[in-house]
């Protein structure tokens, strides 16, 4: 059995149904469910559950469990109506809700109330292998479009609570991460493509020795990514959005291990001062410098080629660096410090 999103194996459908009763019982198993673009899969599913005739004869209802050979049970609540069907499966105060309309057939919306964003572990696989999701929870609208002769498209407008992720290397994580996104999926044969334009509100992220504190305000951020097979994820278009403390624009490459291969960033910071807290204490811990305080306002422009700095400048007005034990105290820098991996030893440099 196959349908836009999923095919079903070796399906079996059982309905007992005494005589003159007002409602019988079906069961549906099936050994094996796969929904590859979405990256789902399932087997030995059974759904148990009374079965219902709608009133006028416009359709069913059945309401019961549904397990997995993964083990747990779940409510299935499935409408099956003459010009639409509607399914939900829940679980405590958890609901994700299914409609399809027989006058869009190709389209597949989904409506998630608190749902518990370990669910959509086997979605972030297709984009992201190696990120395990811990905590969070998921509420919105995802519209799936299963065209017949175009590709899967996905459409999400989406609110994360709690976010907590981490990979198994601990190379990234994430803890208690906030986000209202739009986000926009498409696969077409072995092309990847995804759009996120939104926001990001408090909450902690580490990359590498990279430490960020996100504040309670909101920090806007927009970018499109792509991926060709097995290949690196490509940001083609990036912007980072929190205000006067920073704002970044540019574009990032990584190869197939999630490794920065390439990113050309502009940056500029208005007002230094919550830099340390919000994204730089992680490596100034490493320096010994976690209480250094920061003044001044800065413009600074980075380009990185398979995997090495080629070349960062940087405008300083009126910086001031003051360590916390006294050891050092520069104030008031202003000038443009360059560096170039191909520069030689006998150029110019400006300052």
């Amino acid at each position: 059995m196959t349908t836009g999103v999923a095919t079903l194996e070796q399906v079996e459908v059982r309905v007992h149904w005494p005589r003159d009763a007002d409602s019988g019982e079906l069961t549906l198993s099936a050994r094996r469910v796969v929904a590859p673009d979405l990256g789902y899969r399932f087997s030995n599913l059974t759904w148990r559950c009374p079965l219902q005739r709608l009133a006028a004869a416009q359709g069913w209802r059945c309401r019961g469990p549904i397990r997995s050979a993964a083990g747990g049970s779940m409510e299935l609540d499935v409408d099956l109506g003459a010009a639409s069907t509607e399914a939900a499966l829940s679980r405590g105060d958890s609901r994700l809700g299914l409609v399809r309309h027989a006058a869009a057939p190709d389209l597949t919306r989904l409506d998630l109330t608190r749902v518990p964003l370990v669910w959509s572990q086997a979605l972030l696989a297709q984009a992201w292998p190696s990120a395990h999701l811990k905590a969070g929870r998921l509420q919105g609208r995802i519209d799936v479009h299963t065209p017949e002769s175009a590709p899967l498209r996905v459409e999400a407008r989406l609110g994360i609570t709690g976010l907590g992720l981490d990979t198994p290397d601990g190379s990234i994580a994430a803890e208690g991460l906030g986000a209202q996104l739009e986000v926009g999926f498409r696969k077409a044969g072995v092309l990847s493509l995804v759009t996120v334009d939104g926001s990001l509100r408090g909450g902690e992220i580490l990359v590498g020795n990279g430490y960020l504190a996100l504040p309670a305000t909101p920090v806007a951020i927009n970018l499109a990514a792509r991926r060709q097979g097995q290949g690196g994820w490509e940001l083609p278009q990036l912007a980072w959005d929190d205000g006067d403390a920073l704002r970044v624009e540019g574009s990032l490459g990584f190869d197939p291990q999630a490794n920065l291969r390439n990113a050309d960033l502009h940056l500029r910071s208005n007002d230094v001062a919550p830099l340390r807290l919000r994204y730089l204490s992680g490596w100034l811990g490493l320096a010994g410098l976690g209480e250094l305080q920061m003044q001044g306002r800065m413009q600074a422009r980075a380009r990185i080629e398979e995997g090495a700095l080629a070349f960062a400048e940087a405008s300083l007005e009126q910086v001031s660096l003051i360590d916390s034990q006294q050891r050092f105290r520069f104030d008031g820098i202003s000038g443009k410090p360059v560096f170039s991996a191909t520069a030689t030893a006998d150029a110019p440099v400006r300052s």
